[in-house]
């Protein structure tokens, strides 16, 4: 936290505005999520599954807690789209490897 502050404070006292701090600090943010995404894609992965089903389904779970935070589990769908993967991903607390048929993963984008 003193980093921080003495890092926000050095351009404040060079007479840069607040928004124009505010903009810097979402820039590295990016730039630590790029890096981020770029060493593990699966949480890429899970944010645009996140953003999806945030502003495009914008469906609930219910029943979420009986997914066990470690050990075993099979997640089983009723495939009544092709996006079911991308839902099931999105409302899992934790990370899934999928089991399809090999016809899906020859998808462009969702293979």
């Amino acid at each position: 936290m003193i980093v921080s502050a003495r890092g926000v404070c050095a351009p404040l006292a060079a007479s840069v505005t607040i928004p124009l701090v505010f903009l810097i600090v979402g820039i590295l943010n990016a730039i630590v999520a790029f890096y981020i995404f770029m060493l593990v894609p699966e949480y890429f992965l899970r944010f645009i599954a996140f953003l999806l089903t945030r502003f495009a389904y914008r469906f609930t779970v219910h029943g979420g807690e009986n997914i066990p935070i470690e050990g075993a589990a099979i997640l089983i769908c009723n495939h009544v789209a092709l996006v079911d993967p991308v839902l099931l991903m999105a409302a899992s607390p934790r990370p899934i490897h999928f089991i399809m048929n090999h016809h899906i993963f020859a998808m462009p984008v969702l293979g």
